[in-house]
């Protein structure tokens, strides 16, 4: 308590210094639910769906199901205080928490940190740290213990955003993502750092907002060792053992339109992200036939209407499809790395100012 009253007249003093004066802040709170069910939890290719079903696997998955229902619960909150006029300060904090009910193994947690301000009537900027420090991929061959092993990684990412808004009606940003792919102890070769760059324009003509967003990314398998081609791999699984840097581009749109249904105000909004994938290895086809000359094209799409009940709960549903091709000359690369997938789901959000 004395070091926050300390604070609180420091500032005060050095108001007159600043040319400004602090109103008083305010804080918004968030909690929402939300049930999914997920038709290829781990994105299995058609070829190993169906050794999984017939129980023809090389090596047994250890999970019970491929598809899966999913609950998550998710906290949020916002504390916005405007330093001098008309220049807001919003700091925001996110934790989501997912269980799943047949395949425990793809439980997960993230937490997210924001800070967002004014800089002037038509600029912002913000900064946001990401961190999720666990997320199951597979069980794969670790080729130095030559004993199988569960395939995870934990994901830091930081991402600066500055914004320019002339009228209400429309704004442009420029966003910088950095991505750090840190792998559990057997998979260290996989790790790797992406570098994003990217635009986003958005428009609000009356009761709609339309977004697209252009991004151009260079990830660096850092892990990579060439002393990794030594040893033998696991032919026809699905695996990134290898050289696997690439260059990607992303186009991200949305559309949303508000209507009153029912006397309930009710946003709808179809989104979509598409990626294109260029693996860039110097290796040969014979030493990395799994990233040599690869192309992947991956597409997804979702529809999603919001109901806002009162000032303090709304209900969304929503529904997703997701495809991933992949061209590469060694034939067995799309048999293991195509995939499709659907997702629906149900979310209840309760929000207090």
């Amino acid at each position: 308590m004395r070091r926050l009253g300390l604070i609180t007249t420091l500032l005060a003093a050095a108001q007159p210094l600043m040319g400004m004066t602090i109103g008083a802040g305010n804080a918004a709170f968030n909690a929402s639910w939300m049930l999914s069910y997920d038709s290829n939890l781990l994105r299995y290719s058609d070829r190993d769906e169906d050794r999984f079903r017939n129980r023809a696997e090389t090596y047994p998955s250890p999970i019970a199901s491929l598809d899966d229902v999913r609950l998550d619960w998710r906290f949020s909150t916002e504390y916005r205080i405007e330093l001098w006029k008309n220049r807001t300060l919003r700091l925001r904090g996110i934790a989501n928490f997912a269980n799943h009910y047949k395949v425990p193994l793809k439980n997960l947690g993230w937490v997210s940190f924001g800070l967002r301000q004014d800089l002037s009537r038509k600029w912002t900027s913000a900064l946001n740290y990401f961190y999720e420090p666990k997320f199951y991929i597979r069980n794969y061959t670790d080729i130095h213990t030559d004993s199988r092993q569960r395939c995870e990684f934990a994901l830091n990412q930081g991402s600066l955003q500055l914004t320019y808004r002339p009228r209400w009606l429309w704004e442009i940003s420029g966003i910088c993502k950095i991505k750090d792919y840190q792998y559990n102890k057997y998979f260290t070769e996989y790790d790797g750092r992406l570098w994003e760059l990217g635009s986003e324009a958005v428009v609000r003509p009356k009761q709609w907002r339309m977004a697209v967003e252009l991004n151009y990314g260079m990830f660096d398998n850092s892990g990579y060792s060439p002393s990794s081609l030594l040893y033998q791999v696991v032919y026809g699984e699905d695996s990134e053992v290898g050289q696997s840097d690439y260059e990607e581009t992303s186009l991200v749109w949305s559309v949303q339109r508000k209507i009153d249904a029912l006397g309930y105000e009710t946003t709808w909004k179809l989104s979509g992200e598409h990626n294109y994938r260029v693996y860039t290895t110097g290796l040969s086809l014979r030493l990395d036939p799994m990233h040599s000359q690869r192309q992947d094209k991956a597409h997804s799409i979702e529809i999603s209407p919001t109901l806002k009940y009162n000032s303090a709960v709304d209900f969304s549903l929503g529904y997703g499809w997701s495809v991933r091709r992949v061209s590469a000359p060694s034939p067995i690369v799309s048999q293991i790395k195509n995939y499709d997938r659907w997702t629906v789901w149900l979310r209840i959000g309760y929000y207090y100012e």
